[in-house]
């Protein structure tokens, strides 16, 4: 008989960055907190053996939303070894890396973020959007060109409504 066992929350997500301070800096002023300093830390070879790598150091700074247990954290880190490949294509036409945080009022969040000198792609609060079930939706890139989105649902919604969407046909639009 097997032990019983449960994934109880997403634990963290590694973000590869370019500048590590920058990084740091922008993260800050969208609400997370530095909550351990990893910046001078010489990782042993284990770490290189548990990610299949043959050599892995980076400078990194674990950061959360709040102090609670479960918590959302965001684990930054500028490798050193091996180091991030140069971004040759336009940030525009690389396939995003994007980081969806459930936001309450994304509008005012917006406007406070932009205060702060973040610069936005979009804010949606329209009826198409509402119609999925998305109150309200703003997406700005971080330093490294990254998609950072805040998302708002409808009242007793937890997640969009895809279903409302026109849908592919298996055969003949993949």
């Amino acid at each position: 008989m097997t032990e019983q066992w449960s994934v109880r929350c997403l634990s963290h997500f590694t973000l590869a960055v370019r500048n590590l301070e920058k990084s740091i800096e922008f993260y800050k002023k969208v609400g997370f907190q530095m909550i351990h300093d990893r910046r001078d830390a010489v990782w042993p070879a284990s770490v290189a053996e548990n990610f299949g790598m043959r050599v892995a150091q980076g400078r990194g700074v674990l950061m959360a939303t709040d102090s609670g247990e479960l918590h959302t954290r965001l684990d930054l880190i500028e490798w050193l070894a091996p180091t991030l490949p140069d971004a040759t294509a336009p940030v525009e036409e690389r396939v995003p890396t994007l980081i969806a945080l459930l936001t309450e009022n994304v509008v005012a969040a917006h406007a406070d973020l932009q205060n702060k000198g973040i610069e936005f792609i979009v804010l949606r609060d329209d009826v198409e959007h509402q119609n999925l079930g998305i109150k309200a939706v703003s997406l700005c890139r971080d330093p490294d060109g990254n998609l950072l989105e805040f998302i708002e649902y409808m009242p007793g919604l937890r997640n969009s409504q895809p279903q409302n969407l026109n849908q592919r046909s298996p055969t003949t639009d993949r």
